[in-house]
């Protein structure tokens, strides 16, 4: 990782500065006293620099495994290559989890819909997993939206599932199956 150290600094300076809409908060999270994300409706946050590190660590090492089952990947505009986010597929057995997180300047515009859409077809397609799902938080419209757009259904809440930096958060559960990708 060492030798590594400039790719790492820009990784850390991404998480740090490009999901936040507010320089302020870089500073905040820079420093390592954390931010109030108690407006967002997304529960993913690495909040100080030292999850940040661990994080980036955890996907460069994941690169490494075969077979390999975990794919994190930079989302860019094709017109100027700015990095506004990222997406995601985690292969579990014969399903796979999709994710993606974007820069709030960006979120609206598609690219979320259009990252997802082209893992689905990489994770039925080259993975050849039987089903896809994703969850998102109640509250968060934005992303079940992109998850309908994509095709996915929703499979219903799970109430409580997951137990996150001292509560419990509730889910939606969408999904879809090679054989729906495949007839669309």
């Amino acid at each position: 990782m060492a030798n590594n150290s400039r790719l790492f600094q820009y990784h850390i300076q991404y998480f740090l500065f490009a999901f936040l809409p507010d320089p302020s908060l870089a500073v905040c999270v820079q420093a390592g006293k954390g931010i109030d994300r108690s407006h967002c409706s997304t529960a993913w946050e690495p909040n100080t620099e030292e999850d940040i590190k661990a994080y980036i660590e955890q996907v460069l090492a994941s690169q490494q495994e075969q077979p390999r089952q975990d794919y994190e990947l930079a989302v860019c505009p094709e017109n100027n290559g700015t990095l506004i986010g990222g997406v995601g597929i985690h292969v579990k057995d014969t399903n796979a989890e999709l994710g993606y997180v974007l820069n709030p300047d960006y979120q609206g515009k598609g690219y979320a819909a259009e990252a997802a859409r082209a893992l689905l077809d990489f994770g039925f397609s080259t993975l050849a997993v039987n089903r896809i799902y994703a969850t998102c938080r109640p509250e968060n419209k934005a992303s079940e939206k992109v998850m309908q757009q994509i095709g996915m259904q929703r499979e219903g809440l799970m109430c409580e599932h997951w137990y996150y930096k001292g509560e419990f958060h509730d889910s939606y559960l969408y999904s879809i199956l090679a054989e729906e990708y495949n007839r669309t």
